[in-house]
């Protein structure tokens, strides 16, 4: 759907899409909430023009391990986990994307999500660029107070404020959240991507950035210094995703 032009000197990349090894966290259901094969996923986001690709599967980096043990390393490609984060404080919980990390990082990563300001700290100490995502929905627990939220925020450097899943609606809830930490002093860099859970919206949303490969991408990222385009979610994709994925649970 979306070609890359020869001429234009940015960097696009759907920051946040599945593969098969996500999985609901649902009790006694042992479900996948994605059923494409990491080959496919990264297979298709280039022919969507996305100039380089990862995955942001739900607390595991197998979908990326698995591309690299069958492609060897890429150079367009670099490895992402969405994690599941707790507040102790608080009590919120939300969603943090984590970009360009290795098997150490996962692993410590797990160790710290009960902790989003233990964790905060060491994506810090680590110049892991992270990003709270889908933050106008019902996936954020929001508890105690919006400052308690807030200041959970601003200790992340990014914020997911276009989604392909989400409504338009919502996505404006994230930039107005992003608008509101920007009126305190702690200015987000905003990001896009399709949260494709199958092959058919994968690099309909993306993150764009002025860089000519991975590394200067990754350095945009890590400073923010990056834009989000593509679509808000559209009802009847989505509404044939949840069919595919309910129907490939059952055919598993």
């Amino acid at each position: 759907m979306h070609s890359a032009h020869k001429s234009d000197p940015s960097f696009r990349v759907d920051l946040h899409v599945h593969t098969r090894h996500s999985r609901l966290s649902f009790p006694g259901l042992n479900a996948r909430d994605c059923y494409a094969s990491p080959w496919n996923v990264y297979r298709q986001a280039r022919q969507r023009g996305m100039s380089l690709v990862t995955f942001t599967d739900h607390d595991t980096i197998d979908g990326c391990k698995e591309l690299l043990d069958r492609s060897g390393p890429l150079e367009d490609f670099f490895i992402s986990e969405e994690v599941s984060v707790s507040d102790t404080r608080s009590g919120n919980r939300f969603h943090v994307s984590v970009f360009d990390i290795d098997e150490k990082h996962h692993a410590e990563i797990q160790k710290l999500s009960q902790d989003a300001r233990e964790l905060a700290g060491y994506l810090t100490q680590e110049g892991i660029p992270a990003s709270v995502n889908h933050m106008g929905t019902s996936l954020v627990s929001r508890k105690g107070s919006l400052d308690d939220l807030l200041e959970i925020l601003a200790a992340f450097p990014l914020i997911e404020t276009r989604n392909g899943a989400q409504s338009a609606e919502s996505n404006r809830v994230a930039e107005r959240v992003a608008a509101t930490l920007d009126h305190h002093g702690r200015q987000l860099g905003r990001i896009g991507g399709s949260d494709a859970h199958t092959l058919r919206r994968v690099g309909w949303t993306w993150t764009r950035a002025k860089a000519h490969d991975r590394s200067s991408f990754l350095a945009c990222l890590a400073t923010g210094k990056v834009e989000c385009e593509g679509m808000d979610a559209r009802l009847h994709p989505i509404v044939r995703d949840v069919y595919e994925v309910v129907g490939s649970y059952y055919h598993d």
